[in-house]
Formats: structure tokens, sequence, C-alpha cells
């Protein structure tokens, strides 16, 4: 149903933004689709652009102004846009309010390295910097931010309490206290879920349409936290109805009308290998191990490698790797668990790279590679293997991998490479052309990340390889050694090959310790991620990675088009 004015949007949409097909989830992808967005409406001469895109526009800079409030950006870009506009009249007064308070301060810095050495006294200092008149917005933000990363009821009720009066603080800090309440909500906890949609109504009948967007998808993330998927779809259809523009409402909605099959009697007939390997991390690495020997791991055989752990006790336990190794295997089905040990630690590509080598392994037709500081929900391999098996060209499955404490913010979901014009340089000297897309990144939202859908590459915390895919193209290569890029580089090498990834968000794997990229921080991690990322730079013709880069960018373009004519379909326009 092409024709339908709805994907008729959607399609302008994709043109007049180039990743709009990817999604418009997390603050820095929608800062920059509000740019976007906001250059095509100055540009456009009047009556050129559809009115029910540059509505489509509109709606997307208010509902992200209502997910990020205190965003000066957001803020202007409001203010700007909706100015005179009377049936907006409230949200440009609190916007405009939330802008004259929120000017960086001098003393941020200074304040930013005592919030890494000592959150609760920055915490601390951060409520007694909210009664400065000029910069309260700002510091109302960081303490959020803080009491999100470090959870603490009664600080955040007191820094919510400490914001000057001003025309609208009351509602403001209304709505900061129910995101908070949201973000704190563990799955399927019914009485903290009652207090939140209390918290919810009481803030839809007090603000009406001022934060009714953000409500709304609030609601949906309520639902779908308590696995009531009936009252998420009754909530997500009704807003699709209303903004069937948006990317991650369509998919989100098509993934609870349209679920994937579940091969269950396949992946136990036909299960795969299941690798890990570690180095000095006996304690995560028991806990992970714990949780994949409850899942849904069937009979799946297991194979751990020992990447050169010491011999000494680790400062995180009482024992070392072979002792904990040791105790593992006798709590597990003879000959399910397989345990080997290397003399030295050899890098993940070498380690990995061992592991599909093994005889036991290489008869199986998929490996699934696991993180040693992950915690597997009860029912993740089923899931994954089936979006791995939809295509027979696939040669990898991945998921999405999220913090693993409250809130649970997405670590990494589906990635894609955008032209080098939209990228950020790392580098002054070379030409880049590997700018990484993270979908998703840093986005506390269930919504955001729930499709399956092909993309160029996944994260390597848990994914599944296709032995196939393994002999026609390679293993990992070590060059990237000790990590970094061997997972993106080898889901290049085998697209240009022909072969597909794919992404399932119906699989949400906590993660105990930060991404890789996320650690950068200390000088020699960050130099080895900077070096692989030029040996990466360096190792494809211009031309070969535009190729796959524009191929993954249409197919995910396709894919979306594809589900939103479904839902044309099954869903009337009013």
């Amino acid at each position: 149903m092409m024709n339908d004015h709805r994907t008729d949007t959607l399609l302008r949409l994709c043109e007049t933004m180039p990743l709009w097909q990817l999604g418009v989830e997390g603050l820095n992808i929608r800062l920059m689709h509000a740019e976007q967005g906001l250059r095509t409406l100055t540009a456009a001469a009047p009556d050129a652009l559809p009115v029910t895109v540059s509505g489509a526009v509109a709606a997307h800079i208010l509902w992200s102004w209502q997910k990020h409030p205190l965003d000066r950006r957001l803020c202007g870009y409001v203010t700007a846009l909706f100015a005179g506009h009377p049936s907006h009249d409230r949200t440009v007064a609190l916007a405009h309010a939330v802008l004259q308070r929120s000017a960086v301060p001098p003393e941020y810095e200074t304040w930013r390295a005592l919030a890494d050495a000592d959150p609760q006294g920055a915490m601390l200092r951060c409520i007694n910097h909210i009664a400065d008149e000029k910069h309260a917005c700002f510091w109302l933000g960081q303490a959020f931010e803080l009491c999100l990363a470090q959870p603490h009821d009664g600080l955040w009720e007191k820094a919510a309490q400490a914001l000057p009066v001003f025309a609208g603080a009351d509602i403001l800090a209304a709505r900061l206290q129910a995101e908070y309440r949201v973000c704190m909500l563990e799955q399927n906890h019914a009485e903290h879920a009652d207090k939140v949609r209390s918290l919810l109504r009481r803030l839809e009948k007090e603000a009406g349409p001022l934060f009714g967007l953000w409500v709304a998808e609030m609601q949906v993330e309520t639902a779908l936290k308590c696995a009531d998927t009936r009252a998420a779809h009754s909530v997500l259809q009704a807003l699709w109805r209303q903004h069937p523009w948006h990317p991650s409402l369509t998919q989100g909605l098509y993934s609870l009308m349209h679920p994937a099959p579940l091969q269950h009697r396949t992946v136990r007939d036909n299960p795969p290998a299941i690798l890990l390997y570690s180095w000095n991390k006996p304690g995560l690495l028991r806990r992970t191990l714990q949780t994949l020997r409850d899942s849904d791991m069937g009979n799946a055989p297991v194979f751990v490698l020992d990447n050169g752990s010491d011999r000494r006790p680790a400062a995180e336990t009482a024992e070392d790797m072979q002792t904990m190794l040791e105790t593992m295997r006798g709590q597990w089905p003879a000959q399910q668990l397989h345990t080997l040990r290397l003399p030295v630690n050899i890098g993940a590509p070498a380690a990995r790279n061992w592991l599909l080598s093994l005889p036991q392994v290489r008869r199986h037709q998929w490996a699934v590679f696991l993180d040693d500081d992950i915690l597997l929900p009860p029912q993740w391999l089923v899931p994954l293997m089936s979006a791995a098996l939809e295509n027979p060209r696939t040669a990898t499955a991945g998921c999405t991998v999220l913090d693993h404490t409250p809130p649970y913010a997405v670590q990494c979901a589906d990635f894609f490479l955008i032209p080098p014009d939209m990228g950020t340089r790392s580098f002054s000297d070379i030409e880049e052309q590997m700018h990484v897309y993270c979908n998703a990144a840093g986005s506390r939202s269930v919504l955001a990340g729930m499709h399956t859908r092909p993309c160029l590459s996944v994260s390597g915390c848990c994914h599944a390889l296709n032995m196939r895919a393994v002999e026609e193209c390679g293993p990992f290569d070590i060059r990237f050694s000790p990590t970094q890029f061997d997972d993106l580089e080898r889901d290049i090498r085998c697209a240009q090959a022909g072969f597909a990834t794919v992404y399932t968000g119906s699989v949400r794997i906590p993660h105990m310790q930060h991404s890789s990229m996320r650690q950068a921080g200390a000088p020699a991690k960050l130099g080895h991620i900077m070096g692989n990322k030029i040996k990466l730079e360096h190792l494809y013709p211009a031309g070969s990675v535009q190729a796959v880069r524009e191929q993954a960018l249409e197919t995910a373009r396709s894919d979306l088009l594809r589900k939103h004519s479904t839902l044309c379909r099954d869903i009337p326009a009013t």
C-alpha cells in the first residue's frame, strides 16, 4: 500500500534526513534529526514541503523536548519553532524559563572531576548549587543524571525541592520525578508499577498536552517492563495512529503485532556451541556461567577458554580461575561444560579463533560467543537463534546490550556506518571512512531497541556466528588485538561476501561492565582503540566501504518501509 499518505510522509522524511530510517532514540540522535529538520524547514520555499512532513518535523522536535526538557539546545529549538502558536504557549514558556536558568557555570569542570571521584559528595554540592537562579536548571539536570547513575531516592527528592520557584517549576519537577520512577522500575515489579502508573496519571492530569507524548510513551514503557503486551499494544497503536512517521513507534508496534516465530525444536535438536574466554575475572565469569546454566541453553555444549589468567587468586574473589572452573564443572551435567587453559593471554581475536578451531566446535553449524561479564536472562538462546535462522545467508546475529543496573541504559544495539560528512573525525591527518553509528546508545527506553532487522554489525558481547560464513570469510583478524573493532571488521568482510547480519531486540543482555569504547578513558586503553581504528581505516578501499555502508542503510530503509506498509494495511487511517 505504497500510495498511503502515511507511507509517503515516511518516505519524504527518509529522503530529507538520510538516517531517519535507523531510528530517533538517544539524545544525540534526536538532536541530529532536530537540527536537520529545522534546516529543512528554514530552507524550504513556502508550500514546498507537504504539511504532513513539516508537521512530523515539528512533532519530532516537540517530542524530543518532552523527553529532554532540560536540554538547552532543544529548549532553544522549541522556543524558536513554536513561539506565537497559542496551542503551545505553556511549552514555549517552560522551555524559555529553563533556557534562562541553564547556563553552564564556571565551576562545572571542577565539579565534574569531583563527580567522578566522589558521586555522593558531588550530589550534595549539586543540590546546594540548584538554589542559584541563573544555573538552577543546569544543576538540576546534573543531579538527575547522578541520581540515575547512583540511585538515591532521598537525594533526588532534595534536589527537586531545591529548585527555585518560577512559572512551571512545579510541573517540571513532577515530570522529572515521574521519569526517575519509570527508570527505577524493575522488571515485573507489580507494586512499584502501580505507583509509577499513578504518577503518570497525575502528571497527565496536571500537565495536559505539555508532556502528553512523553506520558504516553512512558505508559508503553511501564507496560513493557511488566510484560503487559496487551496494554503496551493499546497505547502504542494509539500513538502510532497520531504519529505514523515515527520510526521507533513503527518498529515497536510491528514487533508487538507481528512477533517473530520462535524455532524451539530446531534450536533444541541442532544447538550451537557456546563459547567464552576470560582473563583474570573468575568472579564475573562465575556469575555469567551461573546465569547461562539457568537459562534456555538446553543441551548446547559450552567451551570456556582461560586466556592466560594468573594462578594466584584474583582480587575480586578468594579463588583463582582454574579453581573456579573446576568447581563450576561439578555443577553442570557431565560433558556439557568444557574448559581449556592457555599459558599466556593471546588477546580477544586470537582467543576467539582458538575456540572456533576446536573440532568439537567445528561440527556445529553455529557458534555463540558470550562475554565473561554478562547476565543472561532465562530466555535468550532460542530468540537469538530464531532470528539468526530466519535467513540462510545470515553470518552474524546479535542483540541489545545494556547496563546491568537501573535505569538499564542501552550500551549498544545495531551498528551501521554513516557517510564521512555526517561522522565525527578521530584524526586530523588521515581520510576516515569508518564512522560507526550506534543506534539507541545511551537510551533508557525499552521501545528504542525492541525491533528485529538487518544491520551492518552487532555487539560481540552476545552474538551468534554461522560456521559456514567463518569458513568462507575467515575468522577474526588478530591484528585487532587485544580487542576493539574485530567484530565490525569481520562483519564488513562477511557483508562484502554477500552475507547478512541481523539484530534482534527481543534479547536484552545486561553487561556488568561498560563496553570497551565506554572504558576508553585510560590513556593506554584509548591508545589501543585509536591504533585499531587506524588499522581499520586502511584495510579497505573507500569504494568497497561505501558500497557496504550504502547497502546496509538501504536494507534498513526497506525493512522500515515494509513494516510500515504492513501496519498501514492493518490499521486504517483515521
